[in-house]
């Protein structure tokens, strides 16, 4: 059904494009155009000339007796030609506007000049001929999709060369390559996809999320030879230590971008001091050490405020971790697949995304100090995490929270304590669960497939039960339950034994 929406999504698009690429002011050459702020833009081919294969565009256009810069392809110029293989563009063009190349199948190798500084949405989507991209050096916004569809299978070697330092935005799924090529690689629902970028040494957080998530095998290399950024987001960006800062002129504080791959022990500063201002480091960025397989160990400031997202992501030595006093906010997936083996996190941490230490293998012991009321989802799923002592201020469990990790004995939750997300203990080894306040809900499976769960107490009131909430636990032969409320026995009726 999902393929099928975006199919017609897709459609959509193309009769979007087909109505939008007609419009024009006037035509000169082989091409049609539109006037725009600063010049025009090219609109399409015109009607006779749409089997060309070579085209160049020129710097300059006159239309009754005026002259126009040529500054941009608008938006499905070019889309859903087979025929296009070539294309030369003018040094003064600016921008690619969304879909201008969507489905130019012959299409080989673009290079775009210094002075385009966006390319839009699907620009270059399913142009299956590529083989390498060069973007200029004053390209700035990369839109959604530039080379790929989400919904495509695809497989094949692409090369993205020398990018831009200057980017600014760069969509999630910006470098997802449409090349259908042989036959897709397909690992746990994920499609194979091998491709580089090439940037500049101390740039490659620009890149970290650029469709990783959906498009294993994507490398990361750099060019030495790459001027190195001086700027991020508008902030000015300073290499200190073997590490990428960005600061922040108007609250004079400073944010890890990336350290240096290849370190077995690294450092972040407290402080930075630049052009004479003096900025406190407080937040590690998004992806900043993610894939640093080498870093054993890292020392950060007393002054650590936040943890970006991803931001150890498979770091996989990573053995520990001071959190500090100070930590308000750690991120999505921040340690995922670390060597972390004990965690303390402090009193200060008040926001905490999914999936924070999922897969940390060698994680044994957790203190909780946290001002948090929430154990988010997938917090400690397939962790090494044997006991965990729930604080007093916990008023639920998220989903698949300690899903098959190593959690084991005997369990107390306190009073506290309203929700047991879906799947939250479910293939752990615990022996019993005692719920000592008033329980709200246990959603589907929160304890399925717990070998070794003998008894259930409920001390409190009891609310709703999910689906299969114990089903699958072969030892269960006690359940407890002291005051009833809308529920019904049958929850405990595929167990091995029954009350």
């Amino acid at each position: 059904m999902e393929k099928r929406i975006k199919r017609y999504l897709l459609l959509l698009v193309l009769a979007l494009i087909s109505a939008t690429s007609y419009a024009y002011d006037f035509k000169s050459g082989d091409l049609c155009y539109t006037i725009v702020d600063g010049g025009v833009e090219v609109a399409r081919l015109d009607e006779g000339k749409k089997t060309l294969r070579q085209v160049e565009v020129p710097a300059t256009v006159t239309w009754e007796g005026e002259t126009y810069n040529v500054i941009g392809i608008g938006t499905g110029a070019f889309a859903v030609n087979s025929y296009l293989s070539t294309i030369k563009f003018p040094d003064g063009l600016k921008y690619i506007a969304d879909c201008a190349f969507l489905r130019c199948t012959s299409l080989h190798d673009p290079v775009l000049p210094d002075m385009v500084e966006s390319v839009g949405e699907r620009a270059f989507s399913a142009c299956s001929s590529l083989n390498s991209f060069t973007f200029g050096s004053g390209i700035k916004y990369i839109g959604d999709n530039v080379f790929g569809e989400e919904y495509w299978h695809i497989e094949g070697s692409h090369e993205f060369a020398d990018a831009g330092t200057n980017i600014s935005d760069i969509y999630s799924y910006s470098f997802t390559p449409a090349l259908v090529k042989g036959h897709p690689t397909v690992v746990n629902n994920h499609v194979m996809i091998k491709y580089t970028v090439h940037v500049p040494a101390g740039c490659e957080w620009r890149y970290r999320n650029v469709g990783w998530e959906y498009c294993y095998g994507g490398t990361v290399e750099v060019k030495d030879d790459l001027p190195a950024p001086t700027s991020y987001d508008g902030m000015p960006c300073v290499r200190e230590s073997k590490a990428y800062y960005a600061l922040d002129k108007e609250t004079k504080t400073a944010k890890v971008l990336m350290g240096s791959p290849g370190q077995g022990a690294a450092m972040v500063l407290g402080t930075i001091t630049h052009e004479g201002e003096t900025y406190t480091v407080t937040t590690i960025g998004d992806c900043a050490y993610e894939d640093f397989s080498d870093l054993e160990s890292i020392s950060v400031p007393s002054t650590l405020t936040r943890i970006g997202e991803r931001a150890f992501y498979r770091a996989e030595s990573l053995k520990s971790f001071d959190f500090g006093e100070m930590l308000i906010s750690i991120g999505g997936r921040a340690f995922v697949h670390t060597s972390l083996e004990s965690v303390t996190l402090p009193e200060s941490l008040k926001e905490m995304g999914s999936e924070v230490f999922d897969g940390c293998e060698n994680l044994k012991n957790v203190v909780w100090n946290a001002s948090l009321t929430e154990i988010p989802s997938w917090t400690f799923a397939f962790a090494g995490i044997e006991s965990f002592k729930f604080p007093n201020n916990i008023a639920a469990i998220g989903s698949y929270a300690f899903y098959w990790s190593n959690f084991s004995g005997d369990i107390a939750l306190p009073e506290s304590v309203r929700i047991v997300g879906e799947s939250a203990f479910k293939k752990t080894n615990i022996t019993s669960m005692i719920f000592k306040g008033d329980i709200e809900s246990v959603d589907n499976e929160a304890f399925r497939e717990c070998p070794e769960l003998a008894k259930v107490r409920f001390e409190g009131r009891t609310g709703d039960f999910g689906k299969d909430a114990f089903l699958d636990c072969p030892k269960l032969a006690t359940v407890e339950i002291t005051e009833l409320n809308s529920w019904a026995t049958s929850e405990f009726a595929n167990a091995a034994a029954n009350p």
